[in-house]
């Protein structure tokens, strides 16, 4: 333990001999330890939580293909998710959604917004009150 001591006073008076050297080690050490943090955030949000959805495992999505148009992927309409809704027995429950972009304006810069419009079934189905 008292060699501990004597490493951090050490440490202190080199530190305090070179305040140039010191003030550089503490501006990166405090930008690796922001930059650290906020990744760990993003990473934490998008991939280690859960989806807030009572089953998320049971959740699937329904896209359309149209190969002959070069449409691997594309939204299913109004009227073949009546379809389905309707005649399938493979589903608990059905919902549908369609996203966008909108602008949104006020007082400060407008900004780019995305929001869907969604079926009156789409939060019951998932498990979550609004």
């Amino acid at each position: 333990m008292q060699t501990l001591w004597q490493d951090i006073r050490y440490g202190a008076r080199v530190l305090l001999r070179k305040p140039g050297f010191t003030i550089i080690a503490l501006i990166t050490v405090s930008l690796g330890i922001g930059v650290t943090t906020s990744i760990f955030t993003v990473v934490d949000a998008v991939l280690l939580r859960q989806l807030p959805v009572s089953d998320p495992d049971r959740v699937v999505v329904i896209h359309d293909q149209l190969p002959k148009l070069n449409l691997p992927r594309t939204q299913v309409s109004a009227l073949q998710y009546l379809d389905y809704s309707r005649q399938s027995t493979a589903f608990e429950s059905t919902a549908a959604l369609t996203q966008r972009n909108f602008n949104l304006t006020g007082l400060a810069v407008p900004q780019r917004v995305q929001a869907a419009r969604v079926t009156a079934s789409f939060f019951p189905m998932l498990g979550v009150n609004p």
